[in-house]
């Protein structure tokens, strides 16, 4: 009664599933996040698979595949994938589960939870499709471009400075090697000039 209370109210979808996989518990936090009832879990047992996106339902194959596997093993199991809401709108789900045992090693079934991650992976995405633009806007650059770390290690050389100096982004994986290529004797006196650049 008392995980019962606090299932009910929770956020997250929370269910439970004796070791046959009989549906036991399922929170009011799945009409939220799926668009179908608690009632709808229980009349049809295989909804919570149905609702799988086709193209992630691998995903939760291989996940099951494993539970199965390690099920007298403790432990939690973590998979993110997409399901279609009632409505037929795409969300993302970050699930977790892990079985449950008495203390002489019953199994007492396994217990679940499903999270709507869908603003942190549009987040993710967001950020990729920054990354790319920039990846590319960088490389295809008409300016000779060096991004290094602090250390002096290579990140990235625009294509346009290879061009320019003839070596190619292996021959130059540090900033002393550039320096030493491009300046030869006068590379400490180069050097200097940086540091004072950078101070």
């Amino acid at each position: 009664e008392r995980y019962r209370t606090v299932a009910d109210f929770t956020y997250d979808w929370e269910y439970w599933r004796s070791p046959d996989g009989e549906m036991l518990y399922c929170s009011p936090s799945c009409e939220r996040i799926t668009g179908y009832r608690v009632e709808d879990f229980f009349q049809n047992p295989g909804l919570m698979d149905q609702i799988v996106h086709p193209k992630d339902r691998h995903i939760l194959e291989q996940h099951e595949s494993i539970i199965r596997l390690t099920r007298d093993e403790p432990g939690l199991h973590e998979a993110d994938f997409r399901i279609i809401h009632k409505d037929q709108s795409i969300h993302w789900i970050g699930h977790t589960c892990q079985f449950i045992h008495r203390a002489d090693g019953t199994s007492l079934g396994l217990r679940g939870t499903n999270r709507d991650i869908s603003e942190r992976k549009q987040a993710e995405e967001d950020l990729r499709e920054s990354q790319e633009r920039f990846r590319k806007a960088f490389l295809e650059s008409p300016f000779p471009i060096m991004l290094h770390a602090e250390d002096g290690t290579v990140l990235q050389i625009s294509r346009s400075w290879c061009e320019i100096t003839g070596y190619t982004p292996q021959e130059l994986a540090t900033v002393a090697d550039w320096t030493e290529r491009a300046y030869g004797e006068r590379r400490l006196l180069i050097q200097e000039d940086i540091d004072r650049l950078y101070g």
